[in-house]
């Protein structure tokens, strides 16, 4: 787990940006759930999906999520929705 964190630590420092924490800082939602002990239901997860962009795309961003309500495993999906298409601000 250590290693993990430090893996992420390391591309943020790197100058990787997080989109989905650019855009929800105050919001806490997860996109792992362990099937143990009825975590998901509890809401008592690890965020171990992302969408990491460099620096030159973040005005590229329109949304980052987590759609943490659709159900049908462990993990829940990430999305981006991301405007790199030519006319693109």
């Amino acid at each position: 787990m250590q290693a993990e964190i430090d893996g992420m630590d390391s591309m943020v420092a790197a100058g990787f940006v997080d989109t989905y924490r650019r855009m929800h800082s105050e919001e806490v939602k997860y996109s792992w759930w362990s099937y143990r002990a009825a975590a998901r239901k509890r809401n008592i997860g690890w965020r171990i999906d992302y969408f990491l962009i460099s620096p030159g795309l973040v005005g590229a961003v329109r949304d980052a999520d987590i759609l943490n309500d659709i159900m049908g495993s462990d993990h829940c999906q990430v999305v981006l929705d991301i405007d790199i298409g030519p006319n693109a601000a």
